[in-house]
């Protein structure tokens, strides 16, 4: 995105190349992913396999993805699903999970901004829910 600022006085005082417009590129959160459930591989009942796109960055780079879990249990609490890691890939598998039991995921891209921004109003663009049952218990 580019912002036109018009700039007024002395050209003598302006530092650079003489010029009667100022650009400046913006940037902002990253767009949500479209998160997708990956098939379950064999043997795997207590996990989730899942990936995603790399969604528009809102023009600084991408750093990280957050990936979210709620339990199923009714709630609306997310925990991070991947504890003491940052995911920089596009997909993720979910280990140690309860077989048998509805997980839901999401996930967001992490830029500058999103790190940076003493703002409140700047916060991750979380995907889609995905809503998916581990296999069942043998």
């Amino acid at each position: 995105k580019t912002l036109q600022i018009p700039v007024s006085g002395s050209p003598e005082k302006l530092v650079g190349v003489a010029s009667s417009e100022l650009y400046v590129r913006s940037a902002s959160a990253p767009a949500a992913p479209l998160l997708q459930r990956q098939p379950a591989r064999p043997g795997s009942r207590d996990q989730i396999h899942l990936q995603w796109n790399v969604p528009d960055s809102g023009g600084a780079p991408i750093r990280y993805y957050l990936l979210e879990r709620n339990d199923g249990f009714g709630g609306e609490d997310w925990i991070d699903a991947a504890p003491g890691a940052q995911v920089s890939g596009t997909q993720y598998s979910a280990t140690g999970l309860v077989a048998g039991r509805t997980y839901k995921f999401r996930v967001a891209a992490v830029n500058d901004v999103v790190l940076t921004n003493p703002l409140s109003d700047i916060r991750p663009q979380y995907s889609n829910v995905v809503a998916t049952q581990t296999g069942a218990r043998p």
